[in-house]
């Protein structure tokens, strides 16, 4: 697991503002509800932040659905398809999961510049509920500078993000 309680807002270099609810409706940033009780109930309308990051050396950008997922806090899906090129890209190895939902798979498709329906959509995995919108992204943000580090020169999550941030970069 990636340690990131250190990540300050400066690291954070999101592009894109647009929130979505789940017909396909924006709604400024302001009416977010992000810090409120989180609901499940089935009149909730679906939270979706949709935004790019772009990576520190300014090399890769990554399209990201942050959607809400009630009780279990944020949930990034990853909008763009990494080419792992001679790296392994199994999901343990790259932390990744998939999600099978059909109503995710069409929430996503209707907001995402990059994703068909019809492709596999993977989320980012992540051990603990996330409440914070902030700390997804940040968590995020770690995962897209680990991810290219790791298809430049290989290595493992952990030793990777150890690094990284030893450098400052995470």
């Amino acid at each position: 697991m990636i340690g990131l309680f250190g990540i300050v807002d400066a690291f954070l270099r999101w592009m894109d503002e647009d929130d979505y609810d789940n017909d396909g409706n924006y709604i400024p940033e302001a009416e977010l509800a992000i810090n409120e009780e989180p609901r499940n109930t089935e009149g909730t309308r679906m939270k979706c932040v949709h935004k790019y990051y772009l990576t520190k050396d300014k090399n890769h950008d990554v399209e990201f659905v942050f959607m809400h997922m009630g009780l279990s806090g944020w949930r990034a899906y990853i909008m763009t398809d990494i080419d792992y090129k001679k790296r392994r890209d199994d999901f343990s190895r790259t932390h990744r999961l998939i999600d099978h939902n059909q109503d995710h798979t069409r929430r996503c498709a209707q907001i995402a510049d990059n994703y068909d329906s019809d492709d596999e959509l993977n989320y980012i995995c992540w051990t603990e509920n996330v409440y914070s919108l902030d700390k997804m992204m940040a968590i995020a943000a770690a995962w897209c500078e680990i991810t290219f580090y790791y298809i430049r020169y290989g290595g493992v999550f952990s030793e990777i993000q150890k690094k990284l941030s030893d450098r400052g970069i995470i």
